[in-house]
């Protein structure tokens, strides 16, 4: 029996990396030294690095603001406002657990615990998006039960993210003075302890400004001074802790132990800003989708589509070839990329939402003017015949004869034109709420235009505007239209058609950021870099003056409906993308020219160093010896 065991003690190599390597991945222990050295060889080390938890944090994260983008589509400054509050409170979630974990991660069953606590407040986070609204609370609710319930949605929601927030808070604080209880354990020096007690201090000032707002919220959640104290203590708390990582006199320690465990938060933030691309890109199919599949479809819209899949693409391609992983050349430097990194997401956020919102209402303008084509012609080419409604997923015998119902009797020509403009009504109605365009309150209008009993005589109207027409041009409105059916429908148009007047500012925004990224990040000392940043600043001011002089005009309106704003940000990026890899050749170019010269000086230097050392009788006699003899 002694014998066996001996033999089988023989068959293991303890000391082999692979063995260590394994009994650590494996016997995970509840909690590691963070400023232990690391066990067995580095290569053991590197196999067992868990790549998939950072991945699986980030794809959990990302949920949270894909919710946010199918539940609240972006339309007026509400929305955008509402978009900025909620990426900024997610962000800070994710940016302080990620620098954490830069820093003191070790793979053990404690931070594996703290990483599923992380992952249940992401998921709570995400059943709270839907018509995400921060001016509720703020500007009082409609009179109409549906505003009531979404008001008390939104209002719980508020106390749920609170709530969460401060949780989040509180976990990471345990975390900071657990690794503080370590530091003291194992005598870090002054600096560094330091500079964990200050992210404790941090910490402790922002829940506490978290305490304020969560006890204000739920004092009076309707008060609008109360929420306004919310949201200045939730910015109040965030805004402290991220000037508390930036602007620190010191970095923090980072031992052996965790700078193995986790990747460096430059990866991390080239990782997430992709993932953040792909999730713009993934919530544009179903809008790409259904303008394929419009009545307004056309060569124009095609093309919006085109630019739409090269905006995504390219504000990719922009990004990685502006931002380098590299460690920038100071700790300073290294925590502002991380800070900057918020306004930068934020713009490919807005910019991408606002680019599908824009191909939506390009496609409503065209649509649009199909119907209204249809409808110069509506007595002899009735809605109902002509397919439209079909194509709208609409039964036009079961709608014609809900219209005949309630539409006037008394003449035949007049019975006909209402009836088709109740169904218009109708068309209208599917067609805006198709692309999320219309608020409840428009969308209602529309339905009683369509349905009503002839009691209000809108459509009655309407019907004898459009019959008399020929004689009083006045009567129809800015698009044709008679004038109250004009009037609902260019209501619908104008909410839907807030993103357009500041999309390619926030394009051109986005340029500036790049510019402003390099700058921070460093450049090598040569001329054609430098050339690189200018070429993102004057083509970004360009995007954000055009913006600015179109807003809120005719031009604007006519830039949408010829299809020319999707394409011109393309075009642009594009332009960016070439001068880039033009100035790139010309570097290139120089280069080669410099290696050149430094060959050619290195061969004339080793040219005079052998002739300085070469004696003049030898000289003399390999001449002779070479001579030719005659």
């Amino acid at each position: 029996m002694t014998r066996f065991d001996m033999t089988r003690r023989r068959e293991y190599d303890t000391q082999h990396p692979d063995v260590q390597a394994a009994i650590y991945r494996k016997l995970v222990p509840f909690r590691r030294d963070p400023f232990a050295a690391a066990p067995g060889p580095k290569a053991a080390w590197a196999e067992q690095t868990p790549k998939w938890i950072e991945l699986f944090f980030d794809l959990a994260w990302t949920m949270t603001f894909a919710g946010l983008n199918q539940g609240t589509a972006i339309r007026g400054a509400d929305s955008v406002w509402s978009y900025l509050v909620y990426f900024i409170l997610v962000w800070s979630i994710w940016a302080q657990q990620t620098i954490y974990h830069t820093h003191y991660y070790t793979d053990d069953a404690y931070h594996r615990l703290i990483l599923v606590v992380q992952f249940l407040m992401l998921g709570f986070l995400a059943a709270f998006t839907s018509n995400f609204d921060v001016s509720i609370g703020i500007h009082p609710a409609g009179d109409q039960a549906s505003d009531t319930a979404d008001e008390q949605y939104v209002i719980h929601g508020f106390h749920a993210i609170g709530i969460i927030l401060l949780i989040s808070r509180l976990v990471l604080l345990l975390e900071y003075l657990d690794v503080y209880r370590y530091a003291r354990k194992r005598n870090a020096s002054e600096l560094d302890g330091r500079s964990l007690l200050r992210m404790v201090i941090a910490l402790t000032i922002s829940s506490l400004f978290l305490i304020v707002a969560l006890v204000a919220s739920e004092t009076s959640p309707a008060h609008p001074t109360n929420n306004i104290v919310k949201f200045v203590m939730w910015g109040a708390a965030l805004l402290l802790e991220m000037a508390v990582y930036t602007f620190g006199a010191a970095a923090f320690p980072v031992s052996e132990t965790a700078r193995k465990s986790a990747s460096p938060i430059e990866e991390r933030l080239f990782a997430l800003t992709i993932i953040i691309i792909g999730e713009g890109l993934n919530s544009a199919i179903d809008p790409i989708v259904g303008t394929a599949r419009s009545i307004g479809f056309n060569f124009k819209v095609g093309a919006e589509i085109f630019s739409l899949g090269m905006i995504v693409l390219l504000t990719y391609v922009l990004y990685m070839t502006s931002y380098n992983t590299r460690a920038a050349p100071t700790q300073l430097r290294q925590r502002v990329v991380v800070a900057f990194h918020l306004p930068l997401h934020l713009f490919v956020i807005l910019l991408l939402e606002g680019a599908k919102a824009v191909l939506s209402i390009s496609t409503i303008y065209n649509s649009k003017d199909t119907l209204d084509k249809l409808l110069t012609d509506a007595v002899h080419h009735p809605l109902a015949e002509n397919g439209v409604l079909r194509q709208l997923n609409l039964n036009a015998t079961d709608l014609r004869y809900r219209v005949l119902q309630s539409a006037n009797n008394d003449s035949t020509n007049l019975r006909n034109t209402e009836v088709e403009l109740r169904l218009y009504a109708k068309a209208y109605e599917t067609l805006f709420q198709t692309y999320s365009a219309i608020k409840d309150e428009t969308a209602q209008r529309l339905e009683f235009y369509f349905s009503s009993n002839n009691a209000d005589r809108y459509a009655l109207v309407d019907a004898w505007i459009i019959n008399n027409a020929t004689h009083d041009h006045g009567l129809l409105g800015f698009s044709g239209l008679p004038r109250n059916l004009n009037d609902i429908v260019q209501e619908a148009i104008s909410e839907q058609a807030g993103p357009s007047k500041w999309v390619v500012g926030i394009a051109g925004a986005y340029l500036l950021a790049l510019a402003i990224l390099m700058a921070i990040n460093g450049l090598p000392p040569v001329r054609w870099m430098y050339a690189q940043i200018w070429t993102r600043v004057i083509l970004g001011a360009a995007l954000v003056f055009t913006s600015f002089v179109t807003m809120s005009t005719p031009a604007l309106s006519s830039w949408l409906r010829n299809g020319w704003y999707l394409p011109t940000i393309f075009l642009t990026y594009a332009l960016v993308y070439a001068l880039d890899y033009g100035l790139t050749w010309l570097m290139s170019r120089d280069v080669r020219a410099q290696e050149k010269w430094d060959h050619s000086e290195k061969q004339e230097s080793q040219l005079g160093l052998r002739s300085a050392h070469t004696d003049p009788a030898d000289v003399g006699r390999t001449t002779m010896t070479n001579a030719p003899s005659y």
